[in-house]
């Protein structure tokens, strides 16, 4: 084990292949996608304190006395989650470090099929918060199994992730009474979350082997589920709503599907939704200030699922928004993703920094599979880009390379067709609300397209080697504290709060890089707003940063009445350097 980790750490990082059993493959290209899966995959194989050892990932299955480590009670949490990242997310197809895990992690499975403490009974009368705490790991173990099948397809995952769900019916059998659900209700992270997300590997499990009982067992969970958030933790909610959408796939319930979007229109349409898109950690306290990265990554990808099933585009357009405000948002500088804190101006410094690395920094690396599936799609003979981004993707009869410039005023798509039959490649390009004055020309000359659901759809069918160039402008607007939305003519010389949207990205002012703005008083600083937007000339040379979003405005501070030059910037930049103050929420005015 210890060779086998030390040997994968020195493999380059060199591209992500798709998954096998995948009816496509996404490569990232250069850009800020490929920069921030190489930022979380390099944390994860080489970065610094805590090393993800094999003694140190595999503790919530050893339980060894020697080597305490947090959270280890959650049996198979931490183990799980990197096993299915990386199985999702490879490097390489045979990786020698998360192969080297699950052969570990076989040999510590309990006769009844649990991973964890034997010294917990499963009897209604004493099932607690660690009998909850034992199921989540283990629920989290067997999705990681699972998604590792799905790729090696070895037997013996396959035998233990059965032993494993046999012991999970009969966990179910034993909680599924009022008295024990009465008793956890109120548990928090220890709690009915932890029971409820059960359904995500059991419905894997039931795909894998068509043995019904375990999509059975899910019937069961339902019942548990309330339709009130209450005061719940939002990344186990979450978790079960992917896990309820996962379960209509298989048994085709519709009822399952429409409770899944009734609970999640019930949410965006509440004051828990953050402005950023995304959720904080818990439901329930308007009080509590921190958002959790495995919140946003569940809340992301649960978008995207139910996108990609009902093909509605509110589910696309919502993902795209947390995936580049808060999801982007929550990665860290070195490549973790944890906990922030808000406030009411903005994201702020509090305590120690959430770097959380068991559990966040994983389920955010894996949330990234579902956004490389999602930037290129084909359905009916036709291949749809969805999101703008940076990509190479294939399937059996169609291949092409999509190109996003982000380093000037105008954005720019570049498409290239790398593989087509002789009659080319149909193509339709989604065209978002943000987006403004779209063509699309080829070698110079303007495309013909007309526009259907939302997307360019391009007249003329690409052949192998031909190219195709979408321009666009983003459009500015300004988010109102009481939701209402705003253009650049609606501003006035009174100054007004507001957030700053500009393409898709939410934009405030970074204290790294704009450090005297916070001086104090900084309450009365007030920013103009140009009528037309004016570019930072400066480069910041990351893929992580946007330069076409940087923009340059005076401001006047609330100390003195010098006028004073600050540049706004994506919110998703906080990950090019360690946690400072963000304000988002500006006194903005017209500039005269």
């Amino acid at each position: 084990m210890r060779a086998a980790y030390s040997c994968f750490v020195l493999v380059a990082i060199v591209g992500l292949l798709s998954a096998a059993g995948h009816a496509q493959n996404t490569v990232t290209e250069a850009g800020e996608l490929r920069a921030r899966i190489d930022l979380v995959t390099s944390r994860m194989l080489e970065g610094g304190e805590p090393r993800f050892t094999p003694d140190f990932v595999l503790a919530d299955v050893e339980l060894r006395p020697d080597y305490p480590r947090r959270f280890s009670n959650y049996s198979g949490d931490l183990s799980g989650r990197v096993i299915g990242a990386f199985s999702e997310v490879p490097l390489e197809k045979s990786s020698p470090y998360v192969d080297g895990l699950v052969s570990e992690a076989l040999k510590h499975q309990k006769t009844d099929g649990r991973f964890g403490a034997e010294s917990l009974p499963f009897e209604p009368s004493a099932i607690g918060s660690e009998h909850m705490a034992l199921l989540w790991g283990n629920g989290r173990l067997l999705v990681g199994f699972m998604e590792y099948y799905a790729h090696k397809s070895d037997p013996s995952v396959l035998v233990a992730s059965k032993r494993l769900g046999d012991f999970l019916l009969a966990a179910v059998a034993a909680c599924s009474n009022e008295e024990v659900k009465n008793r956890v209700l109120g548990l928090g992270a220890s709690g009915m979350i932890c029971f409820s997300q059960l359904n995500e590997g059991l419905v894997m499990l039931a795909n894998t082997t068509g043995d019904s009982r375990y999509l059975d067992a899910c019937k069961s969970i339902q019942t548990w589920f309330p339709a009130e958030r209450g005061k719940q933790h939002s990344h186990g909610y979450l978790t079960t709503l992917r896990g309820l959408v996962m379960q209509y796939e298989a048994s085709r319930d519709s009822a399952l599907l429409e409770t899944v979007e009734k609970l999640y229109e019930s949410l965006v349409t509440s004051p828990e939704l953050m402005v950023y898109g995304g959720v904080k950690e818990f439901f329930g306290d308007p009080n509590y200030e921190c958002d959790e990265g495995c919140s946003e990554a569940d809340f992301l990808r649960l978008g995207l699922q139910l996108w990609r099933i009902t093909g509605k585009a509110g589910y696309l357009n919502r993902a795209e928004h947390i995936l580049y405000n808060q999801f982007y948002a929550n990665q860290y500088a070195t490549g973790d993703f944890g906990h922030h804190f808000y406030s009411a101006k903005g994201i702020t410094r509090k305590g120690g920094h959430g770097r959380a690395w068991w559990c966040c920094t994983m389920h955010g690396m894996r949330a990234f599979r579902d956004v490389l599936d999602a930037v290129v799609t084909c359905d009916s003979n036709r291949v749809r880009v969805n999101l703008i981004d940076s990509v190479q993707w294939t399937n059996d009869e169609f291949g092409i390379t999509t190109t996003a410039d982000r380093s000037s005023k105008n954005g720019v798509l570049r498409i290239r067709v790398d593989k087509a039959p002789e009659k080319g490649v149909p193509i339709s390009i989604r065209v978002p609300d943000w987006m403004l004055g779209e063509s699309v020309a080829s070698g110079g000359q303007p495309l013909k397209s007309g526009k259907e659901d939302g997307y360019l759809v391009l007249d003329k069918s690409l052949r192998a080697g031909e190219t195709a160039e979408l321009s666009f402008e983003y459009k500015l607007q300004f988010l109102m504290r009481d939701g209402t939305v705003a253009d650049v003519s609606q501003l006035t010389a009174e100054p007004t709060e507001a957030m700053v949207q500009y393409g898709p990205w939410l934009l405030g002012i970074d204290e790294h890089f704009n450090p005297l703005f916070y001086s104090e008083p900084m309450s009365d600083n007030v920013v103009t707003i140009p009528a037309a937007p004016r570019l930072d000339e400066s480069r910041i040379g990351s893929a992580l940063a946007v330069n076409a979003a940087h923009l340059q405005c005076n401001y006047v501070h609330g100390g003195y009445p010098d006028v004073q030059q600050v540049t706004l910037r994506p919110v998703s930049e906080r990950t090019l350097h360690a946690p400072q103050e963000f304000m988002t929420w500006l006194r903005i005015r017209a500039e005269r």
